[in-house]
């Protein structure tokens, strides 16, 4: 599924064939991050129901159980004592982890500052001793889909963040989580990341090429980001996930 937003729209059935609206589901769905939709067909208004319907462009609208069709390319011969009600496989799901978090998947303090710092803020050993400390996500009040913990009113803001990403081997996918409104600079360990131009109105998320994804060692990061604002609403808030096997 290509990144970005989808409306999943459910809806049962009754035995009569009639169809009853359940809750619309809306999601932001980025590269490699899972929903969980739990579906309820149950009785409608007393009426017993009939099953699950499935619309698309080329089908629908007759009531179903859930079912599972494979279009094998290749003829497979199934034994006689196949059980057709056993599962096919069972797999472990890989859940996210974060290293970081954004708001809303944890808590995590930054240093700070309104004033521009010198050409080394980046680097892991910056001294920002002098800096604030706040909570993320950093912003003004009123912002499209962001949480404010520390106000942030000026045109810019630099921040750091230095903590232990163990444990992380060196082979696992990572993620960048980030809000941003207006233009927000990344970089890791001294070394640029990511630029992005402009604002959005919700998170974004990105898998770490291979090039970006050597920039992050396991254990301690150094993580830097800049925002620069012109008019309107403003917040930032970047985070980094990897995914576990529970």
């Amino acid at each position: 599924m290509k990144p970005g937003k989808i409306d999943l729209h459910v809806h049962t059935t009754a035995s009569d064939g009639s169809l009853s609206p359940a809750e619309c589901v809306r999601e932001a769905l980025a590269r490699d991050r899972a929903i969980t939709v739990a579906l309820d067909y149950g009785p409608i208004e007393g009426k017993p129901s009939g099953g699950l319907a499935v619309f698309g462009e080329t089908n629908g609208a007759y009531p179903l159980e859930p079912t599972l069709f494979l279009r094998l390319s290749e003829p497979v011969a199934i034994p006689d004592n196949y059980d057709v009600t056993a599962p096919l496989t069972r797999a472990r799901a890989r859940r996210p982890r974060a290293l970081l978090p954004t708001v809303g998947f944890g808590k995590a303090e930054w240093k700070y500052s309104f004033e521009k710092p010198p050409r080394e803020w980046t680097g892991p050993d910056f001294d920002d001793s002098g800096w604030q400390t706040g909570r993320h996500g950093f912003g003004r009040r009123g912002t499209p889909n962001a949480r404010i913990n520390t106000r942030w009113l000026t045109d810019d803001i630099w921040l750091r963040w230095t903590g232990d990403f163990r444990p992380l081997a060196r082979e696992a996918a990572v993620w960048v989580d980030y809000y941003h409104d207006e233009d927000m600079e990344v970089y890791v360990n001294g070394q640029s990341l990511l630029r992005r131009r402009g604002y959005v109105s919700e998170y974004n998320t990105e898998r770490l090429s291979d090039q970006q994804r050597v920039l992050l060692v396991e254990g301690k990061n150094t993580i830097a980001v800049h925002c620069h604002q012109t008019g309107g609403g403003q917040f930032i808030d970047v985070g980094f996930f990897t995914r576990d096997v529970p």
